[in-house]
């Protein structure tokens, strides 16, 4: 069954949708779902070094979090009082307008350019409206440091520009260059 899923994931990547709506896939996956041991030469040829490197690189990705994550202690999971308040942008439905854009990617071939293009502005509006307010609650966490010793990496202007520039290059790239690269290719 995993390999209908790959030839799938192949037929989609190639662009060749059509051929699902029309039924050429269909005699396909009959074949390669009764034989499933050995795939025809013309299926896995269609995997391009790129794709397979696309692909490596995603599951050794996926599982570097998985492993990391079964090896953090259970004392570092626990939530501290800073994460029991309440964020608009991670506990609401307001977080999956970061995926807007993943939703223009993908129906791209089938919806006008100008909602493709919506769906980034979208996406991109709520990176920054989230990359704001963690620049505010950084700087507003900052701790008073008396004058002589105070200077920009300490003082609540360099907390909030430092909270702003870190969420917004994680999201920027978690929630927008990723994702779109790889739903785009």
């Amino acid at each position: 069954m995993h390999f209908v899923y790959l030839i799938v994931l192949v037929f989609v990547m190639e662009g060749q949708v059509a051929a699902l709506s029309v039924g050429v896939l269909r005699p396909r996956l009959g074949r390669v779902a009764k034989s499933s041991l050995n795939m025809e030469y013309e299926l896995v040829h269609r995997i391009t070094p790129l794709f397979a490197a696309q692909l490596t690189a995603c599951a050794s990705t996926v599982t570097a979090g998985f492993v990391t994550a079964a090896q953090e202690p259970a004392h570092a999971r626990s939530t501290s009082t800073l994460e029991e308040e309440f964020d608009i942008y991670r506990d609401s439905l307001l977080r999956y307008a970061g995926y807007l854009n993943e939703i223009g990617e993908a129906f791209r071939p089938l919806i006008p350019s100008i909602f493709v293009t919506l769906s980034y502005v979208l996406a991109l509006t709520y990176v920054f409206a989230d990359g704001v307010s963690k620049g505010i609650v950084s700087g507003n966490l900052t701790p008073d440091t008396p004058g002589e010793e105070r200077n920009f990496f300490n003082s609540q202007l360099g907390c909030t520009v430092a909270g702003v520039v870190d969420t917004l290059s994680f999201q920027l790239m978690a929630s927008i260059a990723f994702p779109g690269f790889i739903i785009n290719r």
